[in-house]
Order: C-alpha cells, then sequence, then structure tokens
C-alpha cells in the first residue's frame, strides 16, 4: 500500500491505500467559528464551560475569551465538543444555563 499526502486549502488529506481521513488544520477551524458564532453565544459557551468545571488555564490571566476558550479546550475536551456540535444550527442562543443543561443530557443520558 502507497501512503500519499496532499495539501490542499486548509486541509490535510492523508490516504492509506484508499481510505481517506480528513484532518482539520486548526486555524480553519477558528475562523469558521468566529465566523459562525456570533459574540452573545461564544460568550455563553464560555460560561457553560467554567459551570461545568472547565476553565483556560493559566495562561488567561484577564480572563476567558472565546480565543482562550477554544484554544485550550474545543480541539481537546468533549463538552466544548458538545458545545460545538449541538449549538452549531442555532447560534443565537445567549443563555449558558441552557447550553449547560444541554451539555449534561448529552454527558449523562
Amino acid at each position: 500500500m502507497s501512503l500519499g499526502l496532499i495539501l490542499t486549502n486548509y486541509q490535510i488529506l492523508f490516504w492509506y491505500g484508499v481510505i481517506p481521513v480528513q484532518i482539520r488544520v486548526r486555524d480553519e477551524f477558528d475562523e469558521y467559528a468566529m465566523f459562525r458564532f456570533p459574540a452573545a453565544f461564544q460568550e455563553a459557551a464560555i460560561q457553560a464551560s467554567q459551570a461545568l468545571g472547565l476553565d483556560c488555564g493559566e495562561d488567561c490571566m484577564t480572563g476567558c475569551t472565546w480565543g482562550d476558550w477554544q484554544s485550550h479546550l474545543a480541539p481537546k475536551d468533549q463538552i466544548a465538543q458538545i458545545i460545538i456540535s449541538e449549538f452549531e444550527d442555532m447560534p443565537g442562543i445567549t443563555d449558558w444555563q441552557h447550553v449547560v443543561e444541554v451539555v449534561k443530557t448529552k454527558l449523562w443520558r
């Protein structure tokens, strides 16, 4: 089997034989999220994450920003992934307590 690597516009595709696996480059995700979610939702997601016991880490000395939240949580954390995926089609939600309840439902059903 041949192993090929193709670099296209912000996407890296690995082929091992005939099985493609797509990996999103972080910049693409960050730009997409900043475009897709308005500021009020971003703040709700941050507050929801903090209420669920997550924080942005020691790097955030002046509070957690959307960029900090993404860089520390979104690529790595199951809860952050749920927040992104569940509210992708409803970015107008600004009630962070509602976001918390949805995440809890998804995690502990």
